[in-house]
């Protein structure tokens, strides 16, 4: 099966600008992007790259870790 998903978790680590720079490189070759991101992964972004905001608004769907609505706990994300 091939499936153009493609789900990223964004952490804490310090590297904001590795995420930034793969999710630009997703969205230019039609993936559609999930991001799911930590509380820590906020506040290094914040200090690496201005804010999370700029990888999340990237993608096609970004959630907290903290929120329990994303479709990608689910067992039925294919």
């Amino acid at each position: 099966m091939s499936s153009n998903r493609v789900v990223i978790g964004v952490t804490g680590a310090t590297g904001a600008i590795l995420s930034l720079r793969l999710v630009q490189y997703l969205k230019s070759t039609g993936r559609e992007i999930f991001v799911i991101y930590t509380p820590s992964a906020e506040y290094v972004a914040h200090l690496e790259i201005g804010g999370i905001d700029r990888i999340t608004e990237l993608a096609d769907y970004s959630y907290s870790s903290q929120e329990p609505v994303s479709p990608t706990i689910s067992g039925s994300f294919d």
